[in-house]
């Protein structure tokens, strides 16, 4: 397994809201998978997850003037923790 399968809380107005239904997002890497994206927090932070999906944002075409380029491609991974997980070093990470 990997060390840095998630790379960094994403926080927006949407996944703030989903905060509170239990519901935490991060921005992980492109290969990892849900198992990887699991084991992780169990290791890292010796929490139990409940459940993981992910989701894969294409990257979208920009324009400047004649120049066109792309925004790049990202991997997301939104996890539910269980109950009866202490999640104070979860909450410090947003």
């Amino acid at each position: 397994m990997k060390n840095n399968v998630v790379l960094k809380p994403h926080v927006t107005e949407k996944s703030s809201q989903s905060i509170q239904d239990g519901s935490y997002t991060f921005l992980i890497q492109a290969e990892a998978n849900k198992i990887e994206v699991k084991q992780y927090f169990l290791q890292r932070f010796n929490i139990e997850v409940e459940s993981v999906r992910t989701i894969q944002r294409k990257p979208k075409e920009r324009r400047r003037g004649r120049v066109v380029g792309k925004t790049a491609a990202r991997k997301f991974a939104f996890v539910k923790f269980k109950k009866s997980a202490d999640l104070e070093k979860i909450k410090a990470l947003f």
